[in-house]
């Protein structure tokens, strides 16, 4: 776990939407939401999703994210993303659970039920003008 501001979280989602077609630094995400601009290679209007719905995120705001270990690990070269160090990390000592393993963790007691992901709009393609929880 890591503690960034909201200006920080900008240059992270940034850098994950440069060059967006496939160059491996494409981020996965939950729990904020954002425009994405291809065109323009720009990615704005970050909103927390909250139980009360969307929240814009300042850039003085202070925010808790989840990471794999490698985006704040100095001993690599973290995709590119050099806005992130281990400096962030809250409690650097602490033991972690692996996130691979809390996934497949979670995947097995779903049984047979599994999972049914959908599309909900976190990365709203402006392109796509389809409907974006974010306006």
């Amino acid at each position: 776990m890591i503690k960034l501001t909201g200006a920080q979280l900008q240059q992270v989602i940034t850098h994950s939407v440069s060059d967006w077609t496939g160059n491996g630094h494409w981020l996965q995400i939950s729990g904020f939401a954002f425009k994405h601009d291809p065109e323009g290679d720009r990615a704005y209007d970050l909103r927390l999703v909250t139980e009360s719905g969307l929240k814009p995120i300042g850039e003085g705001d202070e925010l808790l994210a989840v990471v794999n270990a490698y985006l704040v690990d100095e001993s690599g070269d973290r995709d590119g993303y050099t806005m992130l160090d281990s400096s962030l990390l809250l409690d650097p000592d602490a033991e972690r659970s692996d996130l691979v393993q809390v996934v497949i963790d979670a995947l097995r007691r779903t049984g047979d039920k599994g999972i049914a992901p959908k599309r909900d709009g976190r990365i709203c393609n402006v392109r796509d003008r389809l409907e974006c929880p974010v306006d």
